[in-house]
């Protein structure tokens, strides 16, 4: 099997993220037909876990009808998932949700009913994001060879002739006589023994040597083999990595936020000039009376401290009534997070902006644009990735003209785990 990877990395390294992704965007299902994969420390295996327990069949001893419906079912799955990797690939560049996308495409292909499973009543994939690797040669099929069709009709062969008689002849037998030739050489090995028990004392030996033996206590036992550290240091490196990753994602957005404020900050005024001296002039002529102009309108008078947005009387083009930055009350954008978060405008005066959202340390930022759309005044922003990793899912503030003009606005969010969600806010000015 040769693992499937993106810039040299192997898929179950980015297993996790990957998961995450699907199960946010898919739902726990398509997220748990993939099976989490638990590399083995000494990097020679991979253990594949599912998160539920039950009994485990493969599926090609299931009944062909059932066998039949569990394939289609993986294979709807799978086409989901390669749907959300083509929309990700697309929608993003290749240094976030590009590469994710295209791992998603990698991890999706159909896999050998071989690699699924059931556990309990649900499939899952093993092996996922692996391919088979093609044989480098092919061995010669070697082909049976066909006996030759012989006739019924055609006679049997005769018999040979029988030989003519011979005297019989004795056969010439490959026995080694090893008695006699033992026999035969037993005086020479008794010789050769005898002259070297005489000639014993005539071998050299050192005068002055003396051996002396002692058995010393037993060796130690080896000591066991230190452990491999490359598989946990490999893990470590992969994490990491996808760390450093949503690091440089955060630089990033930090660094658009300076550059924002930066432009945002105005160049201090030049200090006037010194005041020329009295003039003596001739005296003026006598005034004319002066056109009594016309009193504007007063301004909708604000109660003290209140900040809220206000709509004016009739929709209009002029959104110059938005330029500015509000802040919204405290509400969730999505059902399970347990802490609210907050949401802050900053519009120019033809209603375009940024949106910045801001729950604990978790801040997420992107474009936004307010319209009237009839009576109502929708505010709607983009998808975008967040600075911990996680993604933002586009929402829209609807908002409408309550009492004392106050803009009374509601939010819905299309993305999430747990469905759309919805919420009530009031916009109040930043000063």
């Amino acid at each position: 099997m040769r693992p499937l990877g993106v810039r040299g990395e192997p898929l179950h390294n980015a297993a996790p993220q990957l998961r995450r992704v699907v199960r946010r965007r898919l739902g726990d299902v398509a997220a748990d037909l993939l099976a989490d994969p638990q590399p083995h420390e000494d990097g020679k295996g991979i253990d594949w876990h599912a998160g539920w327990s039950g009994a485990v069949r493969p599926v090609d001893e299931l009944e062909p009808a059932r066998r039949g419906e569990v394939l289609a079912e993986v294979e709807r799955t799978l086409a989901e998932i390669r749907r959300l990797g083509d929309a990700l690939a697309s929608t993003g560049p290749r240094e976030d949700s590009g590469l994710i996308g295209l791992s998603l495409k990698l991890a999706a292909r159909a896999p050998s009913p071989a690699f699924i499973f059931l556990v309990g009543d649900r499939p899952v994939i093993v092996a996922w994001g692996y391919e088979k690797e093609a044989a480098a040669a092919l061995l010669p099929i070697a082909t049976a060879q066909v006996p030759q069709r012989r006739s019924v009709l055609e006679p049997p062969p005769a018999p040979p002739p029988a030989p003519s008689s011979l005297p019989a002849l004795r056969p010439a037998t490959a026995v080694i006589p090893w008695a006699r030739s033992l026999a035969a050489a037993l005086p020479l090995l008794l010789l050769v023994l005898g002259g070297a028990w005489l000639l014993r004392g005539c071998l050299p030996d050192d005068p002055a040597l003396t051996l002396v033996t002692r058995e010393g206590p037993p060796a130690p036992p080896p000591l066991p083999a230190p452990p491999n550290p490359l598989p946990v240091l490999k893990i470590s490196l992969a994490t990491e990595a996808s760390r450093g990753k949503v690091l440089q994602v955060e630089l990033s957005l930090v660094e658009a936020e300076l550059k924002r404020r930066i432009a945002d900050c105005k160049s201090p005024e030049a200090p006037k000039p010194p005041p020329k001296p009295p003039q003596v002039a001739a005296a003026p002529p006598p005034a004319r009376p002066k056109a009594v102009a016309p009193t504007p309108p007063p301004a909708p008078t604000r109660r003290p401290g209140d900040d809220r947005l206000r709509l004016p009387q009739n929709p209009t083009g002029n959104m110059s009534f938005l330029e500015g930055c509000w802040r919204t009350d405290p509400f969730r954008h999505e059902r399970n997070q347990p802490q609210a978060g907050v949401s802050s405008y900053c519009f120019d005066a033809n209603g375009n902006g940024q949106l910045e959202w801001r729950r604990g340390r978790t801040a997420c930022r992107t474009r936004a644009q307010g319209r009237f759309e009839g009576a109502v005044l929708r505010l709607r922003d983009a998808d975008t990735t967040c600075n911990d990793g996680s993604h933002w899912y586009a929402d829209q503030l609807t908002c409408q003209r309550g009492a004392d003009n106050v803009a009374q606005c509601s939010g819905s969010s299309r993305g999430g785990t747990f469905g759309p969600t919805t919420w009530t806010v009031n916009l109040h000015k930043l000063r």
